[in-house]
Formats: C-alpha cells, sequence, structure tokens
C-alpha cells in the first residue's frame, strides 16, 4: 500500500510540474505574439485611428442612462479594477472546466475593446490569455473614461451599425446623448448578440430586462423607476 500511495505522489507530481510548464509556455507564447502586435499597432495609434472613424461619439455626448447601463450590465466593477477581473476569471475557469470547453463571458470592458480592435472573437485559451496582456497595456495608457468611450464607439449593434452613433441613429434616429432609458438599456444590451438581439424582438426585451436588473442591483437605478417593458 506504501507503495502505490508513493507511486501516485509521482504520478501527480510530475502531472503538476507538466501543468506549471506547459502553463508558463503557454503565457510566454501568448506574452510574445502580444509584444509583436502592439509593436507594430501602440494603443496611441490605435485611438487615435478610432477616433478618426466618421460618426466617433465623445462620452460627454452619450446619454448617462447610457454610459450606466453599460457598465452595470458588462462590467460593474470597471472603475474598480485594473483591466481584468479576478474574480470573474475564476468563475469562467469553472464554468469552462465543467463545460468541457472555453466558455465566454467574464470579460471586462477594457478586455472586450482589446479583443474587437487587437484579436479575433474566437473562444481559445491563447486568444484569452493574450487578451489580458493587451488589457493590462490599455489599463496603463488610458483612463476609465476614454476607455469606456472608445468601447462605446467600436462595439458592434447589429444591422451593420458600428458604435453607439450609427446605433443610435438607426434604431432611434436621434443622438446618444437624447436616449431615454428604455431606449438607452435596448441599446446596451445588444452586443452581447447583436443580430439576435435585434432581430427578435421577445429576446431583446428579454436582455433589455437584464440590462435594468443589472442597473437596480448595482445602485444606478431604484426599483421605483424601473420602467415596465410593454
Amino acid at each position: 500500500m506504501k507503495t502505490f500511495f508513493k507511486w501516485l505522489g509521482r504520478i501527480v507530481c510530475c502531472l503538476l510540474l507538466l501543468l506549471i510548464v506547459g502553463g508558463t509556455a503557454l503565457t510566454l507564447y501568448c506574452h510574445h505574439q502580444y509584444a509583436q502586435i502592439i509593436e507594430k499597432e501602440p494603443v496611441a495609434q490605435k485611438v487615435a485611428a478610432l477616433k478618426q472613424k466618421e460618426g466617433y461619439v465623445p462620452l460627454e455626448e452619450m446619454s448617462d442612462y447610457y454610459l450606466e447601463a453599460v457598465v452595470a450590465v458588462e462590467d460593474h466593477r470597471f472603475y474598480d479594477h485594473g483591466g481584468i477581473d479576478p474574480l470573474a476569471l475564476v468563475r469562467i475557469f469553472f464554468d469552462s472546466v465543467r463545460a468541457g470547453h472555453i466558455v465566454g463571458g467574464g470579460s471586462t470592458i477594457t478586455q472586450q475593446l482589446c479583443k474587437n480592435i487587437y484579436l479575433s472573437q474566437e473562444q481559445t485559451i491563447t486568444r484569452k490569455i493574450t487578451e489580458v496582456f493587451f488589457a493590462l497595456e490599455v489599463e496603463k495608457e488610458l483612463s476609465k473614461d476614454e476607455i469606456l468611450e472608445l468601447y462605446c464607439n467600436d462595439a458592434y449593434f447589429g444591422n451593420n451599425c458600428y458604435g453607439i452613433g450609427q446605433a443610435s441613429a438607426y434604431y432611434y434616429q436621434k443622438a446618444p446623448a437624447d436616449l431615454t432609458l428604455e431606449e438607452a438599456t435596448f441599446l446596451a444590451g445588444l452586443p452581447q448578440a447583436p443580430s439576435y438581439f435585434a432581430d427578435n424582438p421577445d429576446q431583446g426585451r428579454q436582455r433589455q430586462e437584464e440590462v435594468l436588473d443589472a442597473m437596480v442591483k448595482y445602485g444606478y437605478l431604484s426599483e421605483s423607476d424601473r420602467p415596465s417593458l410593454a
């Protein structure tokens, strides 16, 4: 019996060693990928290009309802973390283990911005790790308000609408500053699955309810002020 446990201990140690070595190698590979891309396209260069796009909307020209809805539903600890949310990462790790594959969700607004402007939409462990390096770099270079502004201008809202300016004009024929609470919460929910929510009214309304739930939960909206969706 002692021999069995001795060998079992050795096997476990070998597996842990392989896991550590493999994880280190993967992290180094992802950092190398990040370093190559960021050298060719520094954050300042990317930001300048985004701000030159037609219809770019400064943060102060967006409805407070919309900005609060985005933070509440996408990343309620946005103003507290440094680009990544450790609690969300742990949750996604265990969800992925249970599912047997990398599951979506858990990305901060900063990570989503980095994914949109630097990386692909594929759900792989290498992309997720590389995304973290970009998020830390972006948080070092930009303020929180700058990051939120860029995210809102780069998110996809379905129907070929990129950015809150195009989305607000397409869905409501108005400027982002003039969005009502109901309009703002609908648009804030779209980027999770733009075409699906935009083309399926019942599912879009359900997603809007989730946005309103988040706003109430995180103190952006009182229950008494919450609108009843038709």
